[in-house]
């Protein structure tokens, strides 16, 4: 016996416009981007122009140096079609994530790869060893993070070839405004009483002092979660003396006791200093992009400086 039951024209109807709008919000979508610090978000999302899925790895107040993703997170990783990372030791949990990386997917995108490396010395005051003794902070060379936004933008262009304009046109973009930031620190930082640039905590700061000039000067190494030596502590203090030094940094997402303890025994100020990977709250809620994240150091850096 045959069925009587038929499915209503207006239903059918209804659900082949509901494929057609959910193939056309999936074309739209674009490239599925992931990026695991805030600087590389903030490029990625740069050079997209909204035509790509841009989101942020790291939540809110991490520390890159010993976040671990959870399973939600390593979904994400392999859901995406770029990975975006820093590397050089940065995401000790990204090896696995390359290891396991099938037929080339993710693709995954190394920003301290074919970059300009800072190698450290291992000091007996700082208790520990950066893994591979490099300093995985180059997002904070400005010349070469022009070279990252033309990675991202090649990377983009490959997975989705017509978008290519909307791409090259955002790399441009975020190029410019790099050039502007780099022009701003070299003129703004060209006149200071100190070249010296004392932190209060650990040493995130090697890539913007050496392309501007400066000498950083950190309480410790590398490791936001080590801790400097009494000796070490007292030395940053003599030096800020001798010296004459007038602001002492500390970054916004870390404690800034020690760096209230180099004032107190000096006179000097305390400023902030942000190396951007990680926002707080308040950063994220005002909508701050990583450039003008950076003019805010440049202002800081005057202030603790001294510069004209």
């Amino acid at each position: 016996m045959r069925s009587t039951s038929r499915v209503p024209p207006w239903l059918a109807a209804l659900a082949v416009l509901a494929m057609f709008l959910a193939g056309t919000r999936c074309l739209a979508s674009g490239p599925r981007v992931l990026a695991t610090i805030f600087p590389l978000y903030d490029m990625a999302k740069g050079v997209a122009g909204g035509r790509a899925q841009v989101s942020l790895l790291l939540p809110p107040g991490a520390n890159p140096h010993s976040w671990e993703p959870r399973p939600s997170d390593m979904l994400r990783i392999r859901d995406a079609d770029v990975v975006i990372m820093v590397g050089a030791g940065l995401e000790p949990w990204a090896q696995e994530l390359i290891r396991q990386k099938q037929n080339g997917h993710p693709l995954v995108l190394e920003a301290s790869e074919g970059a300009p490396l800072i190698h450290l010395r291992a000091h007996a005051h700082e208790g520990e060893r950066h893994a591979r003794g490099v300093d995985p902070h180059v997002w904070l060379d400005f010349s070469w993070d022009k070279v990252l936004v033309d990675r991202i933008c090649a990377a983009l262009s490959d997975l989705d070839p017509g978008g290519r304009e909307t791409y090259e046109r955002g790399r441009d973009a975020y190029k410019e405004r790099l050039d502007r930031l780099i022009s701003a620190y070299r003129e703004g930082l060209s006149g200071c009483a100190s070249r010296k640039l004392v932190v209060g905590g650990h040493g995130a700061f090697n890539y913007l002092a050496r392309s501007y000039g400066l000498e950083q000067v950190s309480l410790y190494g590398l490791s936001p979660d080590a801790r400097p030596t009494p000796r070490r502590l007292a030395e940053v203090v003599e030096l800020v003396e001798k010296e004459g030094i007038r602001g002492i940094f500390f970054e916004e997402t870390v404690s800034d006791r020690l760096a209230r303890v180099i004032a107190e025994e000096t006179g000097a100020r305390i400023l902030t200093l942000s190396p951007g990977a990680s926002l707080t709250q308040e950063q994220i809620r005002s909508g701050i992009g990583f450039v003008e994240l950076m003019y805010n150091n440049l202002k800081h850096l005057q202030e603790g400086l001294g510069c004209r």
